[in-house]
């Protein structure tokens, strides 16, 4: 699908006096009565008070105009601290950031904001990674004040806060952060934030809203020759289109989702799985079935690999590849036997089903519907059960009947 392409914004000129401040950002959760409380909760030892006193060293380090932090720490502060350090011996990767911050406190007067907001994004990364989210978004909030005109540390927090359902918090990160990743030049983060706060506004229900970020982080990616970023737009607009019944624009979208992705993006496999799924839907099977091929090789888990392979085989079926149906069904009744039962999933169970019996594999389908049918009653859903009770009958009505030559039936 062609999107229309957008008009060149004029330069806009600087004018004199001075720019409006970018929009504030919320610091605080209702429950936050102190800057980095939470930081404590989260790592309730020695390690997480340093976090906390390294934080608020920081934080009022910032507080003070650049030419009144001479004096702004005690000379012993930084012994302490470095003590401390050594005492604890914490993960090297936090060792080395919490040591950058200590001797914030021995020479404030020279430390430059973007090298003490580097810092605090390295460890807000750490905390990230090891699953302390409210650690994270405390120094990712500490970055963006440290260095008050960077655009990233904002776009980290707004991902955080959305993380940890503070949605109001973030979407307050993510309009600062397009300011700033404007007015700074830094397009990369300005582009990710319009996509973030684009899936944040589709999700409450302001499609336009939405449909004016992916827009707007499209067609920037697409000057920019940011190919992730333009393919996170689609994917978004397809998204979009998808949820609205706009059935010819969304098939539109999802080619030129996979089209700007290519194969080796690391996001193919969710890409690909959500459009072959839509495609299937719609009974194009070999549209559905390129797709649905892409997400196999990167399913290693056996209930991850199950799905993708029992979509792959309805999809072969559909489109009359028996090859490709019988490879896909083979392997994944060798997986359905090493999963227990009691984690069988209803819905890839009819998908072999459902593929079996368009290509008259009568024992196939039967041997997967009772599959199904007893996997959905567990979960209870009402619609694989219908269904699976479709299939079950005509498989034991047709059960060692010739199979017909001709089309492939319906899936």
């Amino acid at each position: 699908m062609k999107v229309k392409p957008a008009r060149k914004e004029p330069m806009r000129s600087r004018r004199p006096g001075r720019r409006s401040p970018p929009p504030p950002a919320i610091l605080h959760g209702p429950d936050e009565t102190l800057d980095g409380v939470h930081i404590l909760d989260e790592m309730r030892n020695g390690v997480g008070v340093l976090l906390w006193q390294s934080l608020h060293d920081v934080l009022l380090w910032a507080s003070v105009p650049p030419g009144e932090r001479a004096e702004l720490f005690r000379p012993e502060s930084v012994r302490r601290r470095l003590a401390a350090l050594v005492a604890l011996a914490p993960d090297p990767a936090l060792e080395a950031a919490l040591t950058s911050l200590a001797a914030l406190s021995r020479e404030p007067d020279t430390a430059r904001p973007e090298s003490v907001s580097a810092v605090c994004m390295q460890v807000a990364r750490w905390a990230e990674g090891r699953g302390s989210l409210a650690t994270a978004l405390a120094f990712a909030q500490g970055a963006a004040i440290a260095a008050p005109k960077e655009a990233a540390p904002g776009l980290l927090a707004g991902r955080l806060a959305r993380k940890l359902g503070e949605r109001a918090r973030a979407e307050t990160w993510l309009r600062r952060t397009i300011v700033l990743g404007r007015r700074s030049g830094d397009r990369t983060t300005l582009f990710q934030a319009c996509l973030v706060l684009a899936e944040m506004q589709g999700e409450r229900g302001d499609r336009e809203g939405a449909r004016t970020l992916f827009l707007r982080a499209f067609r920037g990616g697409r000057r920019s020759g940011f190919r992730d970023i333009k393919g996170q737009a689609l994917h978004g607009l397809f998204r979009l289109a998808a949820a609205e019944g706009s059935l010819e624009e969304a098939d539109a979208y999802a080619r030129s989702a996979l089209h700007a992705y290519g194969r080796r993006n690391p996001r193919v496999p969710q890409v690909a799985r959500e459009v072959g799924t839509f495609w299937l839907e719609r009974e194009e099977y070999a549209d559905a079935l390129s797709a649905l091929r892409l997400v196999v090789p990167f399913a290693r888990h056996p209930a991850e690999r199950l799905e993708a392979l029992a979509a792959v085989a309805r999809a072969a079926a559909g489109a009359g590849s028996d090859e490709v149906f019988d490879a896909a069904s083979r392997e994944a009744m060798q997986l359905i036997r090493r999963i227990p039962p009691e984690e069988l999933r209803p819905r890839p169970l009819l998908d072999l089903a459902r593929g079996g019996a368009a290509l008259q594999r009568w024992e196939s389908a039967e041997r997967a519907a009772r599959l199904a049918l007893d996997a959905a009653r567990r979960d209870g859903e009402p619609p694989v059960i219908l269904l699976a009770e479709e299939v079950l009958a005509r498989a034991r009505s047709r059960t060692g009947a010739p199979r017909k030559q001709g089309k492939p039936a319906a899936v």
